[in-house]
């Protein structure tokens, strides 16, 4: 610790994240995550910077930013992610921001997921979102498909709206599906219909 009496607040806490998963000092990095997340957005950019340096440490700190789920903290990761080229840390990276889960996120979750042309990241937003549906975000997804300009927008949210695993979401999904007895009206609502299969509450 001595070494890194001249490093404050989060660049500390996160040179020594780095140096515990050299060492594989799990006690160390376990206690080194807890304190970074409690720190919440103010460790957002020393943590960005250690997942742009990629390797285990970065798998670590993407994962710290995962669990602070803010905003900010998600869109930093979405935003590197779409920078990292194809590739093994790219999927590694997708797979923990697909394990975000704080709602207040949602809204650039649900952005991103519309405007990227980015596969990986289309995916990592996406599955994201599909277990953290609730009314509010179906609304919102049905509000984007009505408004919707481009056939690939269209196809990106009803497979949103297919894949939703919620139960908070059934509710909305329901109402989506409407008269079932009636083939369905688009592929909205035979996505909504797919989705009560998933959540099966």
């Amino acid at each position: 610790d001595g070494l890194f009496t001249h490093l404050k607040g989060p660049a500390r806490a996160v040179a020594i994240l780095r140096m515990a998963v050299e060492a594989k000092d799990h006690t160390r990095i376990k206690e080194c995550m807890n304190e970074l997340v409690a720190l919440g957005d103010a460790a957002v950019v020393a943590l960005n910077d250690l997942v742009n340096a990629q390797g285990e440490a970065g798998l670590w700190a993407a994962e710290a930013l995962a669990r602070i789920g803010t905003p900010m903290a998600t869109t930093a990761l979405l935003d590197t992610l779409e920078q990292i080229h194809e590739g093994q840390y790219k999927e590694d990276l997708g797979r923990r921001i697909a394990g975000i889960s704080n709602h207040d996120s949602w809204p650039v979750l649900l952005d991103t997921l519309v405007q990227t042309g980015d596969a990986a990241v289309a995916r990592a937003a996406g599955a994201s979102l599909a277990k953290m549906a609730d009314t509010a975000i179906v609304d919102e997804i049905v509000a984007r498909y009505e408004g919707a300009a481009t056939q690939a927008e269209l196809d990106r949210l009803a497979q949103l709206v297919g894949s939703i695993q919620s139960t908070k979401a059934s509710d909305a999904l329901l109402s989506l599906a409407g008269d079932v007895t009636s083939a369905p009206q688009d592929s909205l609502q035979q996505a909504a219909i797919d989705a009560l299969a998933n959540v099966g509450d």
